[in-house]
């Protein structure tokens, strides 16, 4: 009797440890997002600690067979990274390798800080939209502040409002929503992320938020990743009546000045570039097109070599230059084989690929917490009904 008692009260014990853990996970995830209450005090550090602590005593480091290949080859990307990309002292060798903790989460507990940090960014994104359209399109005349930039490689402030910042740039950047962050894309790709993993379904009002704030990003990855999805999933007669939808809105809109600042000239192809692409610079880009395929470029330069010829850029070619092409495959296997192993070869194993590929792509930031639990979350919380019936 002494010994189950003893047994319940072990097992009461372990529960609320977890709990706490998902807390400190969610609260890690939100430090992490920069917002702009946190700027002068550099949070971001912080909650990457929380993030890799709180992650360590979720998963217990207990594998089942199933996920034996994929862990493996994750672990052996981050201890890669650990020993021989980053300059870092012991202790921050091992807090790179907490990262990898992530993928032994339950999906359980995977779509609990799902569901709670979804509900956070929501609730606040909702009143920054509020906040947005009363200055910007109204022309309220709220209280503000001016605040330096987060990245101290921007030359620009910003005004302040409640739960809403304003890049004070150019009259083209105040249309930008950036909601409580630094950048626009920040809020296109958060927002973009979650309504694919969501599925669309716009009975759920919070979907409609995030499409909103996506919409008013004037984010061209939200634009982009919204598109395929909806090529791939929606019924012949919606994408009928989208293709003239979006005819019709070309032809009104095509003079606007907005519209063409944001989207309709980062579409233009010319000497075999695309002027969206804007994620590394000019000099970068000739510098890489001369390390491709030496010795370098399969194992990696290491020790941040990307940051130190393309200072401020992120691009997918940031990885290759650090850890190599043979380490980015891994790793890109290794995503490919997770979901696989969650939703076999079907159109859902495209387009959480799709979302994989995009991510990285434009925001290769793979030792983040943030964007690392939006990728393995769009593959653990992807709803199971189609919208587009």
């Amino acid at each position: 009797m002494g010994l189950m008692r003893l047994h319940i009260v072990s097992v009461d014990n372990s529960c609320s440890i977890r709990k706490y853990a998902i807390f400190l996970f969610l609260i890690g995830l939100i430090l992490s997002s920069e917002l702009y209450f946190f700027w002068r005090f550099e949070i971001g550090k912080y909650g990457q600690l929380l993030c890799g602590i709180s992650a360590l005593i979720l998963s217990g480091i207990k594998i089942e067979k199933k996920d034996f290949i994929h862990c493996f080859l994750f672990f052996v990307f981050y201890l890669y990274a650990s020993l021989y990309v980053l300059d870092l002292n012991l202790l921050g060798r091992l807090f790179t390798l907490l990262p990898f903790c992530v993928f032994f989460l339950k999906k359980r507990e995977v779509k609990r800080v799902y569901a709670l940090y979804q509900n956070f960014f929501v609730y606040t994104i909702s009143i920054s939209l509020v906040i947005y359209f009363a200055v910007v399109w109204i022309g309220v005349d709220f209280p503000y502040s001016v605040i330096e930039p987060l990245n101290k490689l921007k030359t620009y402030n910003y005004l302040a409002y409640p739960f809403c910042v304003i890049p004070d740039e150019s009259y083209f950047s105040h249309f930008r929503f950036c909601g409580c962050y630094d950048e626009p894309g920040v809020v296109g790709t958060i927002a973009g992320v979650m309504l694919i993993t969501n599925r669309w379904n716009m009975r759920n009002w919070k979907n409609i938020v995030l499409l909103i704030s996506g919409i008013f990003s004037f984010s061209l990855y939200f634009y982009m990743l919204q598109f395929l999805y909806f090529l791939f999933y929606a019924r012949l007669r919606y994408k009928i009546v989208a293709f003239f939808l979006l005819i019709g809105l070309f032809l009104y809109l095509q003079n606007d000045e907005l519209v063409n600042k944001f989207l309709l000239a980062r579409l233009d192809f010319s000497g075999g570039d695309f002027s969206g692409d804007n994620r590394t610079t000019a000099s970068f880009d000739s510098w890489y097109r001369n390390f491709l395929f030496t010795t370098d470029f399969w194992i990696g330069c290491g020790r941040g070599m990307a940051e130190i010829v393309d200072s401020g850029g992120a691009s997918y070619k940031h990885l290759i230059v650090d850890h190599g092409f043979i380490m980015f495959a891994i790793y890109m296997f290794s995503f490919l084989y997770l979901i696989w192993r969650n939703h076999s070869v079907s159109k859902k194993f495209l387009i959480i690929s799709i979302v994989l590929f995009s991510l990285i792509y434009q925001r290769p930031f793979i030792f983040s917490y943030l964007y690392l639990f939006l990728l393995f979350s769009s593959v653990v919380c992807f709803e199971k009904s189609l919208q587009y019936r």
